[in-house]
């Protein structure tokens, strides 16, 4: 209980559940509203459970998850290098999850890594940072553009919060500045996908949204424009797949890509 108590991100989880669920007293998709719904309810279930685990269980729990990682990290390099083929699912190099979700998950471990390491022995230590490196390595190898903003993105707060400088941040930020750099100019499998981006979004600006980052850049523009309709109510929980089929036919241009999976649970919401 007093774990439960002091965790606040449960709070914001059943506010997030509550949410959901009052959505479906107005929605007309209650088939539709069942995929946030789900989604909202496993968000809130995950950090109430974790309070209620013991710490040695909770340790043993991250541990066998980062090992999990560790012996999935290994298939991948296999496939990596030629050395196996593993199927049915082999999307980016990573045999049974896709890389949309592979590349996240190592994020996770390397992080875990870090803090788990904090009393391990040196030796183990040194291990640790090999393995958190060869991670990074799979990371810019399977292609997870997921993955790689989400480190990006956390290494200068996780900076911040290890030395409480902004100076060192800023400096880290300068380092990461030219270690994308490098590795745009050294690894084709990195600068593909940035270069992927930078195509998408010319194609985007000719209205053509039939690519990874259109699809996601035109479900943002129809969430704006679904939530200026309802700014305060809006339309319902599960509402959106209904709701762009109207927007298709009032506010685009023919061919635009009839998506219904927005990528984006802030906009289900």
């Amino acid at each position: 209980k007093q774990g439960i108590r002091g965790n606040y991100l449960i709070y914001w989880c059943l506010c997030w559940l509550l949410l959901h669920t009052l959505g479906v007293g107005w929605t007309e998709d209650y088939s539709g509203a069942l995929t946030p719904w789900k989604k909202s309810l496993y968000l809130s279930t995950l950090p109430i459970l974790m309070s209620c685990i013991s710490i040695p269980y909770l340790r043993a729990a991250l541990n066998s998850f980062v090992s999990g990682i560790f012996i999935y990290h290994l298939l991948t390099h296999g496939i990596l290098l030629g050395w196996w083929s593993i199927e049915p699912m082999q999307a980016g190099g990573t045999p049974f999850i896709n890389r949309v979700q592979y590349s996240p998950m190592l994020v996770f471990a390397m992080l875990l890594l870090f803090w788990l390491q904090r009393n391990w022995s040196p030796a183990a230590r040194v291990l640790s940072w090999v393995i958190q490196i060869s991670f990074a390595a799979s990371l810019i190898a399977t292609g997870g553009r997921t993955g790689q903003i989400l480190l990006l993105v956390l290494i200068p707060l996780w900076i911040l919060l290890e030395t409480r400088s902004w100076k060192i941040v800023v400096g880290a930020c300068v380092g990461l500045g030219i270690s994308i750099t490098i590795l745009f100019l050294t690894v084709e499998t990195f600068s593909s996908r940035i270069l992927e981006l930078k195509r998408d979004l010319v194609l985007f600006q000719s209205q053509i949204t039939h690519s990874s980052l259109g699809e996601r850049l035109h479900h943002i523009d129809a969430g704006i424009r679904l939530f200026s309709q309802s700014p305060y109510y809006g339309h319902g929980t599960g509402s959106y797949r209904e709701k762009h089929q109207t927007l298709l036919k009032e506010f685009y241009p023919p061919g635009t890509i009839n998506s219904d999976h927005p990528h984006n649970q802030y906009l289900v919401a």
